[in-house]
Parts: C-alpha cells; sequence; structure tokens
C-alpha cells in the first residue's frame, strides 16, 4: 500500500493535486490511498501516525499553524527516515538554506507555468523510491535472480514455448512462466502496461512511440512493435498522461 498525505489549506490546490496523483497513477488501484488535509494541528498528526504502507507526503509550504520544514523534520524524527516529502510552494517563494536542515526533502515544486510537468517528475521519483524494494525473484538454468522492477524495459513471449523473455538495460533472461501469469504478478505496479497478448513494457522507460509504424523505443535504444490495436489508443493516452 503507497499512502499520499497531502496538506494544503488552499482548497483549489489540494484538489488539483488529488487530480495529478489520479492521472500519474492513471487507475485506481486498490494498492495506494490519498490521505487528503485542509489543515495541520495536533488531531491531524495523530490521523498520520495511523496511515499505513509506504508514504508520500506532499506538503504546502505556506501552513497556517506550523512552519511546513519543522513539520518535515518531525516527520523525519518520528515517522519515517525516508519517505519522500514534496513542498509546494508559491510562485517565487525564496528560501532560507537554513530551512532545509535535517529535513532530507526530495524536492520543492514550484506552482509557476511549469507545475503540472515538474510535480510529475517529482511523483515519478518519489514512486520509484518507495516502490525500489519490489523485485522479481525466478530461477533460470539452475540460477536464481533478482530483478528490481525498475530495470524491467520490457517482457516478451517467446514463440516456440512457454516461456518469456525479460529485458533489461543490458541484459536478457528466460523465466519460464506464462505471460498471462506475469502480467498477474506485476498487475499492481503502475509502471507496467500489457501492450499486447504477448508483451509487458514499463511506461517510465519508453522514450517515444510511432504510432503509425507501430514502434516503441526504450531510452536505452531497443525497440518492440507488439502492440495490439486494441491497446493502441490506451498505450497513447497512458504515456501523454506521463508527460
Amino acid at each position: 500500500m503507497i499512502s499520499f498525505i497531502i496538506i494544503e489549506e488552499n482548497n483549489k490546490t489540494l484538489d488539483l493535486l488529488i487530480k495529478i496523483i489520479k492521472k500519474f497513477l492513471y487507475e485506481s488501484h486498490d494498492y495506494y490511498k490519498i490521505h487528503e488535509f485542509n489543515t495541520y494541528n495536533n488531531l491531524i498528526w495523530k490521523r498520520m501516525e495511523k496511515v499505513e504502507g509506504k508514504r508520500i507526503y506532499i506538503i504546502s509550504s505556506e501552513l497556517t499553524n506550523t512552519n511546513s520544514f519543522d513539520l518535515a523534520r518531525k516527520i523525519r524524527k518520528n515517522l519515517s527516515i525516508e519517505d519522500p516529502i514534496l513542498i509546494i510552494a508559491p510562485k517565487g517563494k525564496k528560501y532560507n538554506v537554513k530551512n532545509f536542515n535535517n529535513t532530507l526533502i526530495l524536492s520543492i515544486v514550484e506552482q509557476n507555468k511549469s507545475f503540472l510537468k515538474n510535480m510529475f517528475g517529482s511523483l515519478e521519483t518519489a514512486y520509484l523510491l518507495v516502490t525500489n524494494n519490489h523485485t522479481l525473484t525466478f530461477s533460470s538454468f539452475d540460477e536464481v535472480y533478482r530483478l528490481p522492477y525498475d530495470d524491467i524495459y520490457y517482457i516478451e513471449k517467446d514463440t516456440h514455448d512457454d516461456t518469456i523473455t525479460i529485458y533489461t538495460k543490458d541484459d536478457s533472461y528466460t523465466h519460464y512462466i506464462s505471460i498471462k501469469k506475469m502480467a498477474m504478478k506485476l498487475a499492481d505496479d503502475t509502471r507496467f502496461f500489457k501492450t499486447h497478448r504477448s508483451c509487458i513494457i514499463n511506461i517510465f522507460k519508453v522514450s517515444s512511440f510511432n504510432c503509425k509504424n507501430n514502434i516503441i523505443e526504450f531510452d536505452n535504444g531497443m525497440k518492440t512493435s507488439l502492440v495490439s490495436k486494441e491497446k493502441k489508443k490506451s498505450l497513447v493516452d497512458r504515456l501523454k498522461k506521463q508527460i
């Protein structure tokens, strides 16, 4: 379970942040939950303490009842030393370097004309941080492999038998499992998208998709053309939402 904890007093900004998270994750999954608060006080803190799962904090820099950086330090001391904290700042806001002492903040996202794009980038980094312990463990030819999900670029079904090939940045691995069962294993991770009955891709690794030629190119130069007609529009929509 990934829990997004948003503390934002401006209701318009709060609604926008919720929409951005839902857009980033594309579809509604049972493994994440959004906890939204339009104020901060001791009661809110007690509710935050009870939130389960890995957390991503999104906190306004302009809270009435507390200094946002003091709250970040309190989270670090009492709740988590590693969960990402994103600070939402008004356009043009300047901070003294002392604000950052002992906060280990992931990023400050300024509400300027690039806010949506920068927020998506920060969410992607935060998402990868809280899911970096997700690994695929399997054996092949008497060897046991543990591949972090983020190392996987795409997966293709082998044509001659019921095995798959898993492609990483610099290597490939054979796994004795059907593509259908593999898709079920990865179903709870939003970065994976099944483009074809024989192919699953990591959306975060895609650099381009040529709709005319049906070619997906990844950021390491690898390519696949396994995109079904039924999945093409969904793939385009998913990539657009990735910015």
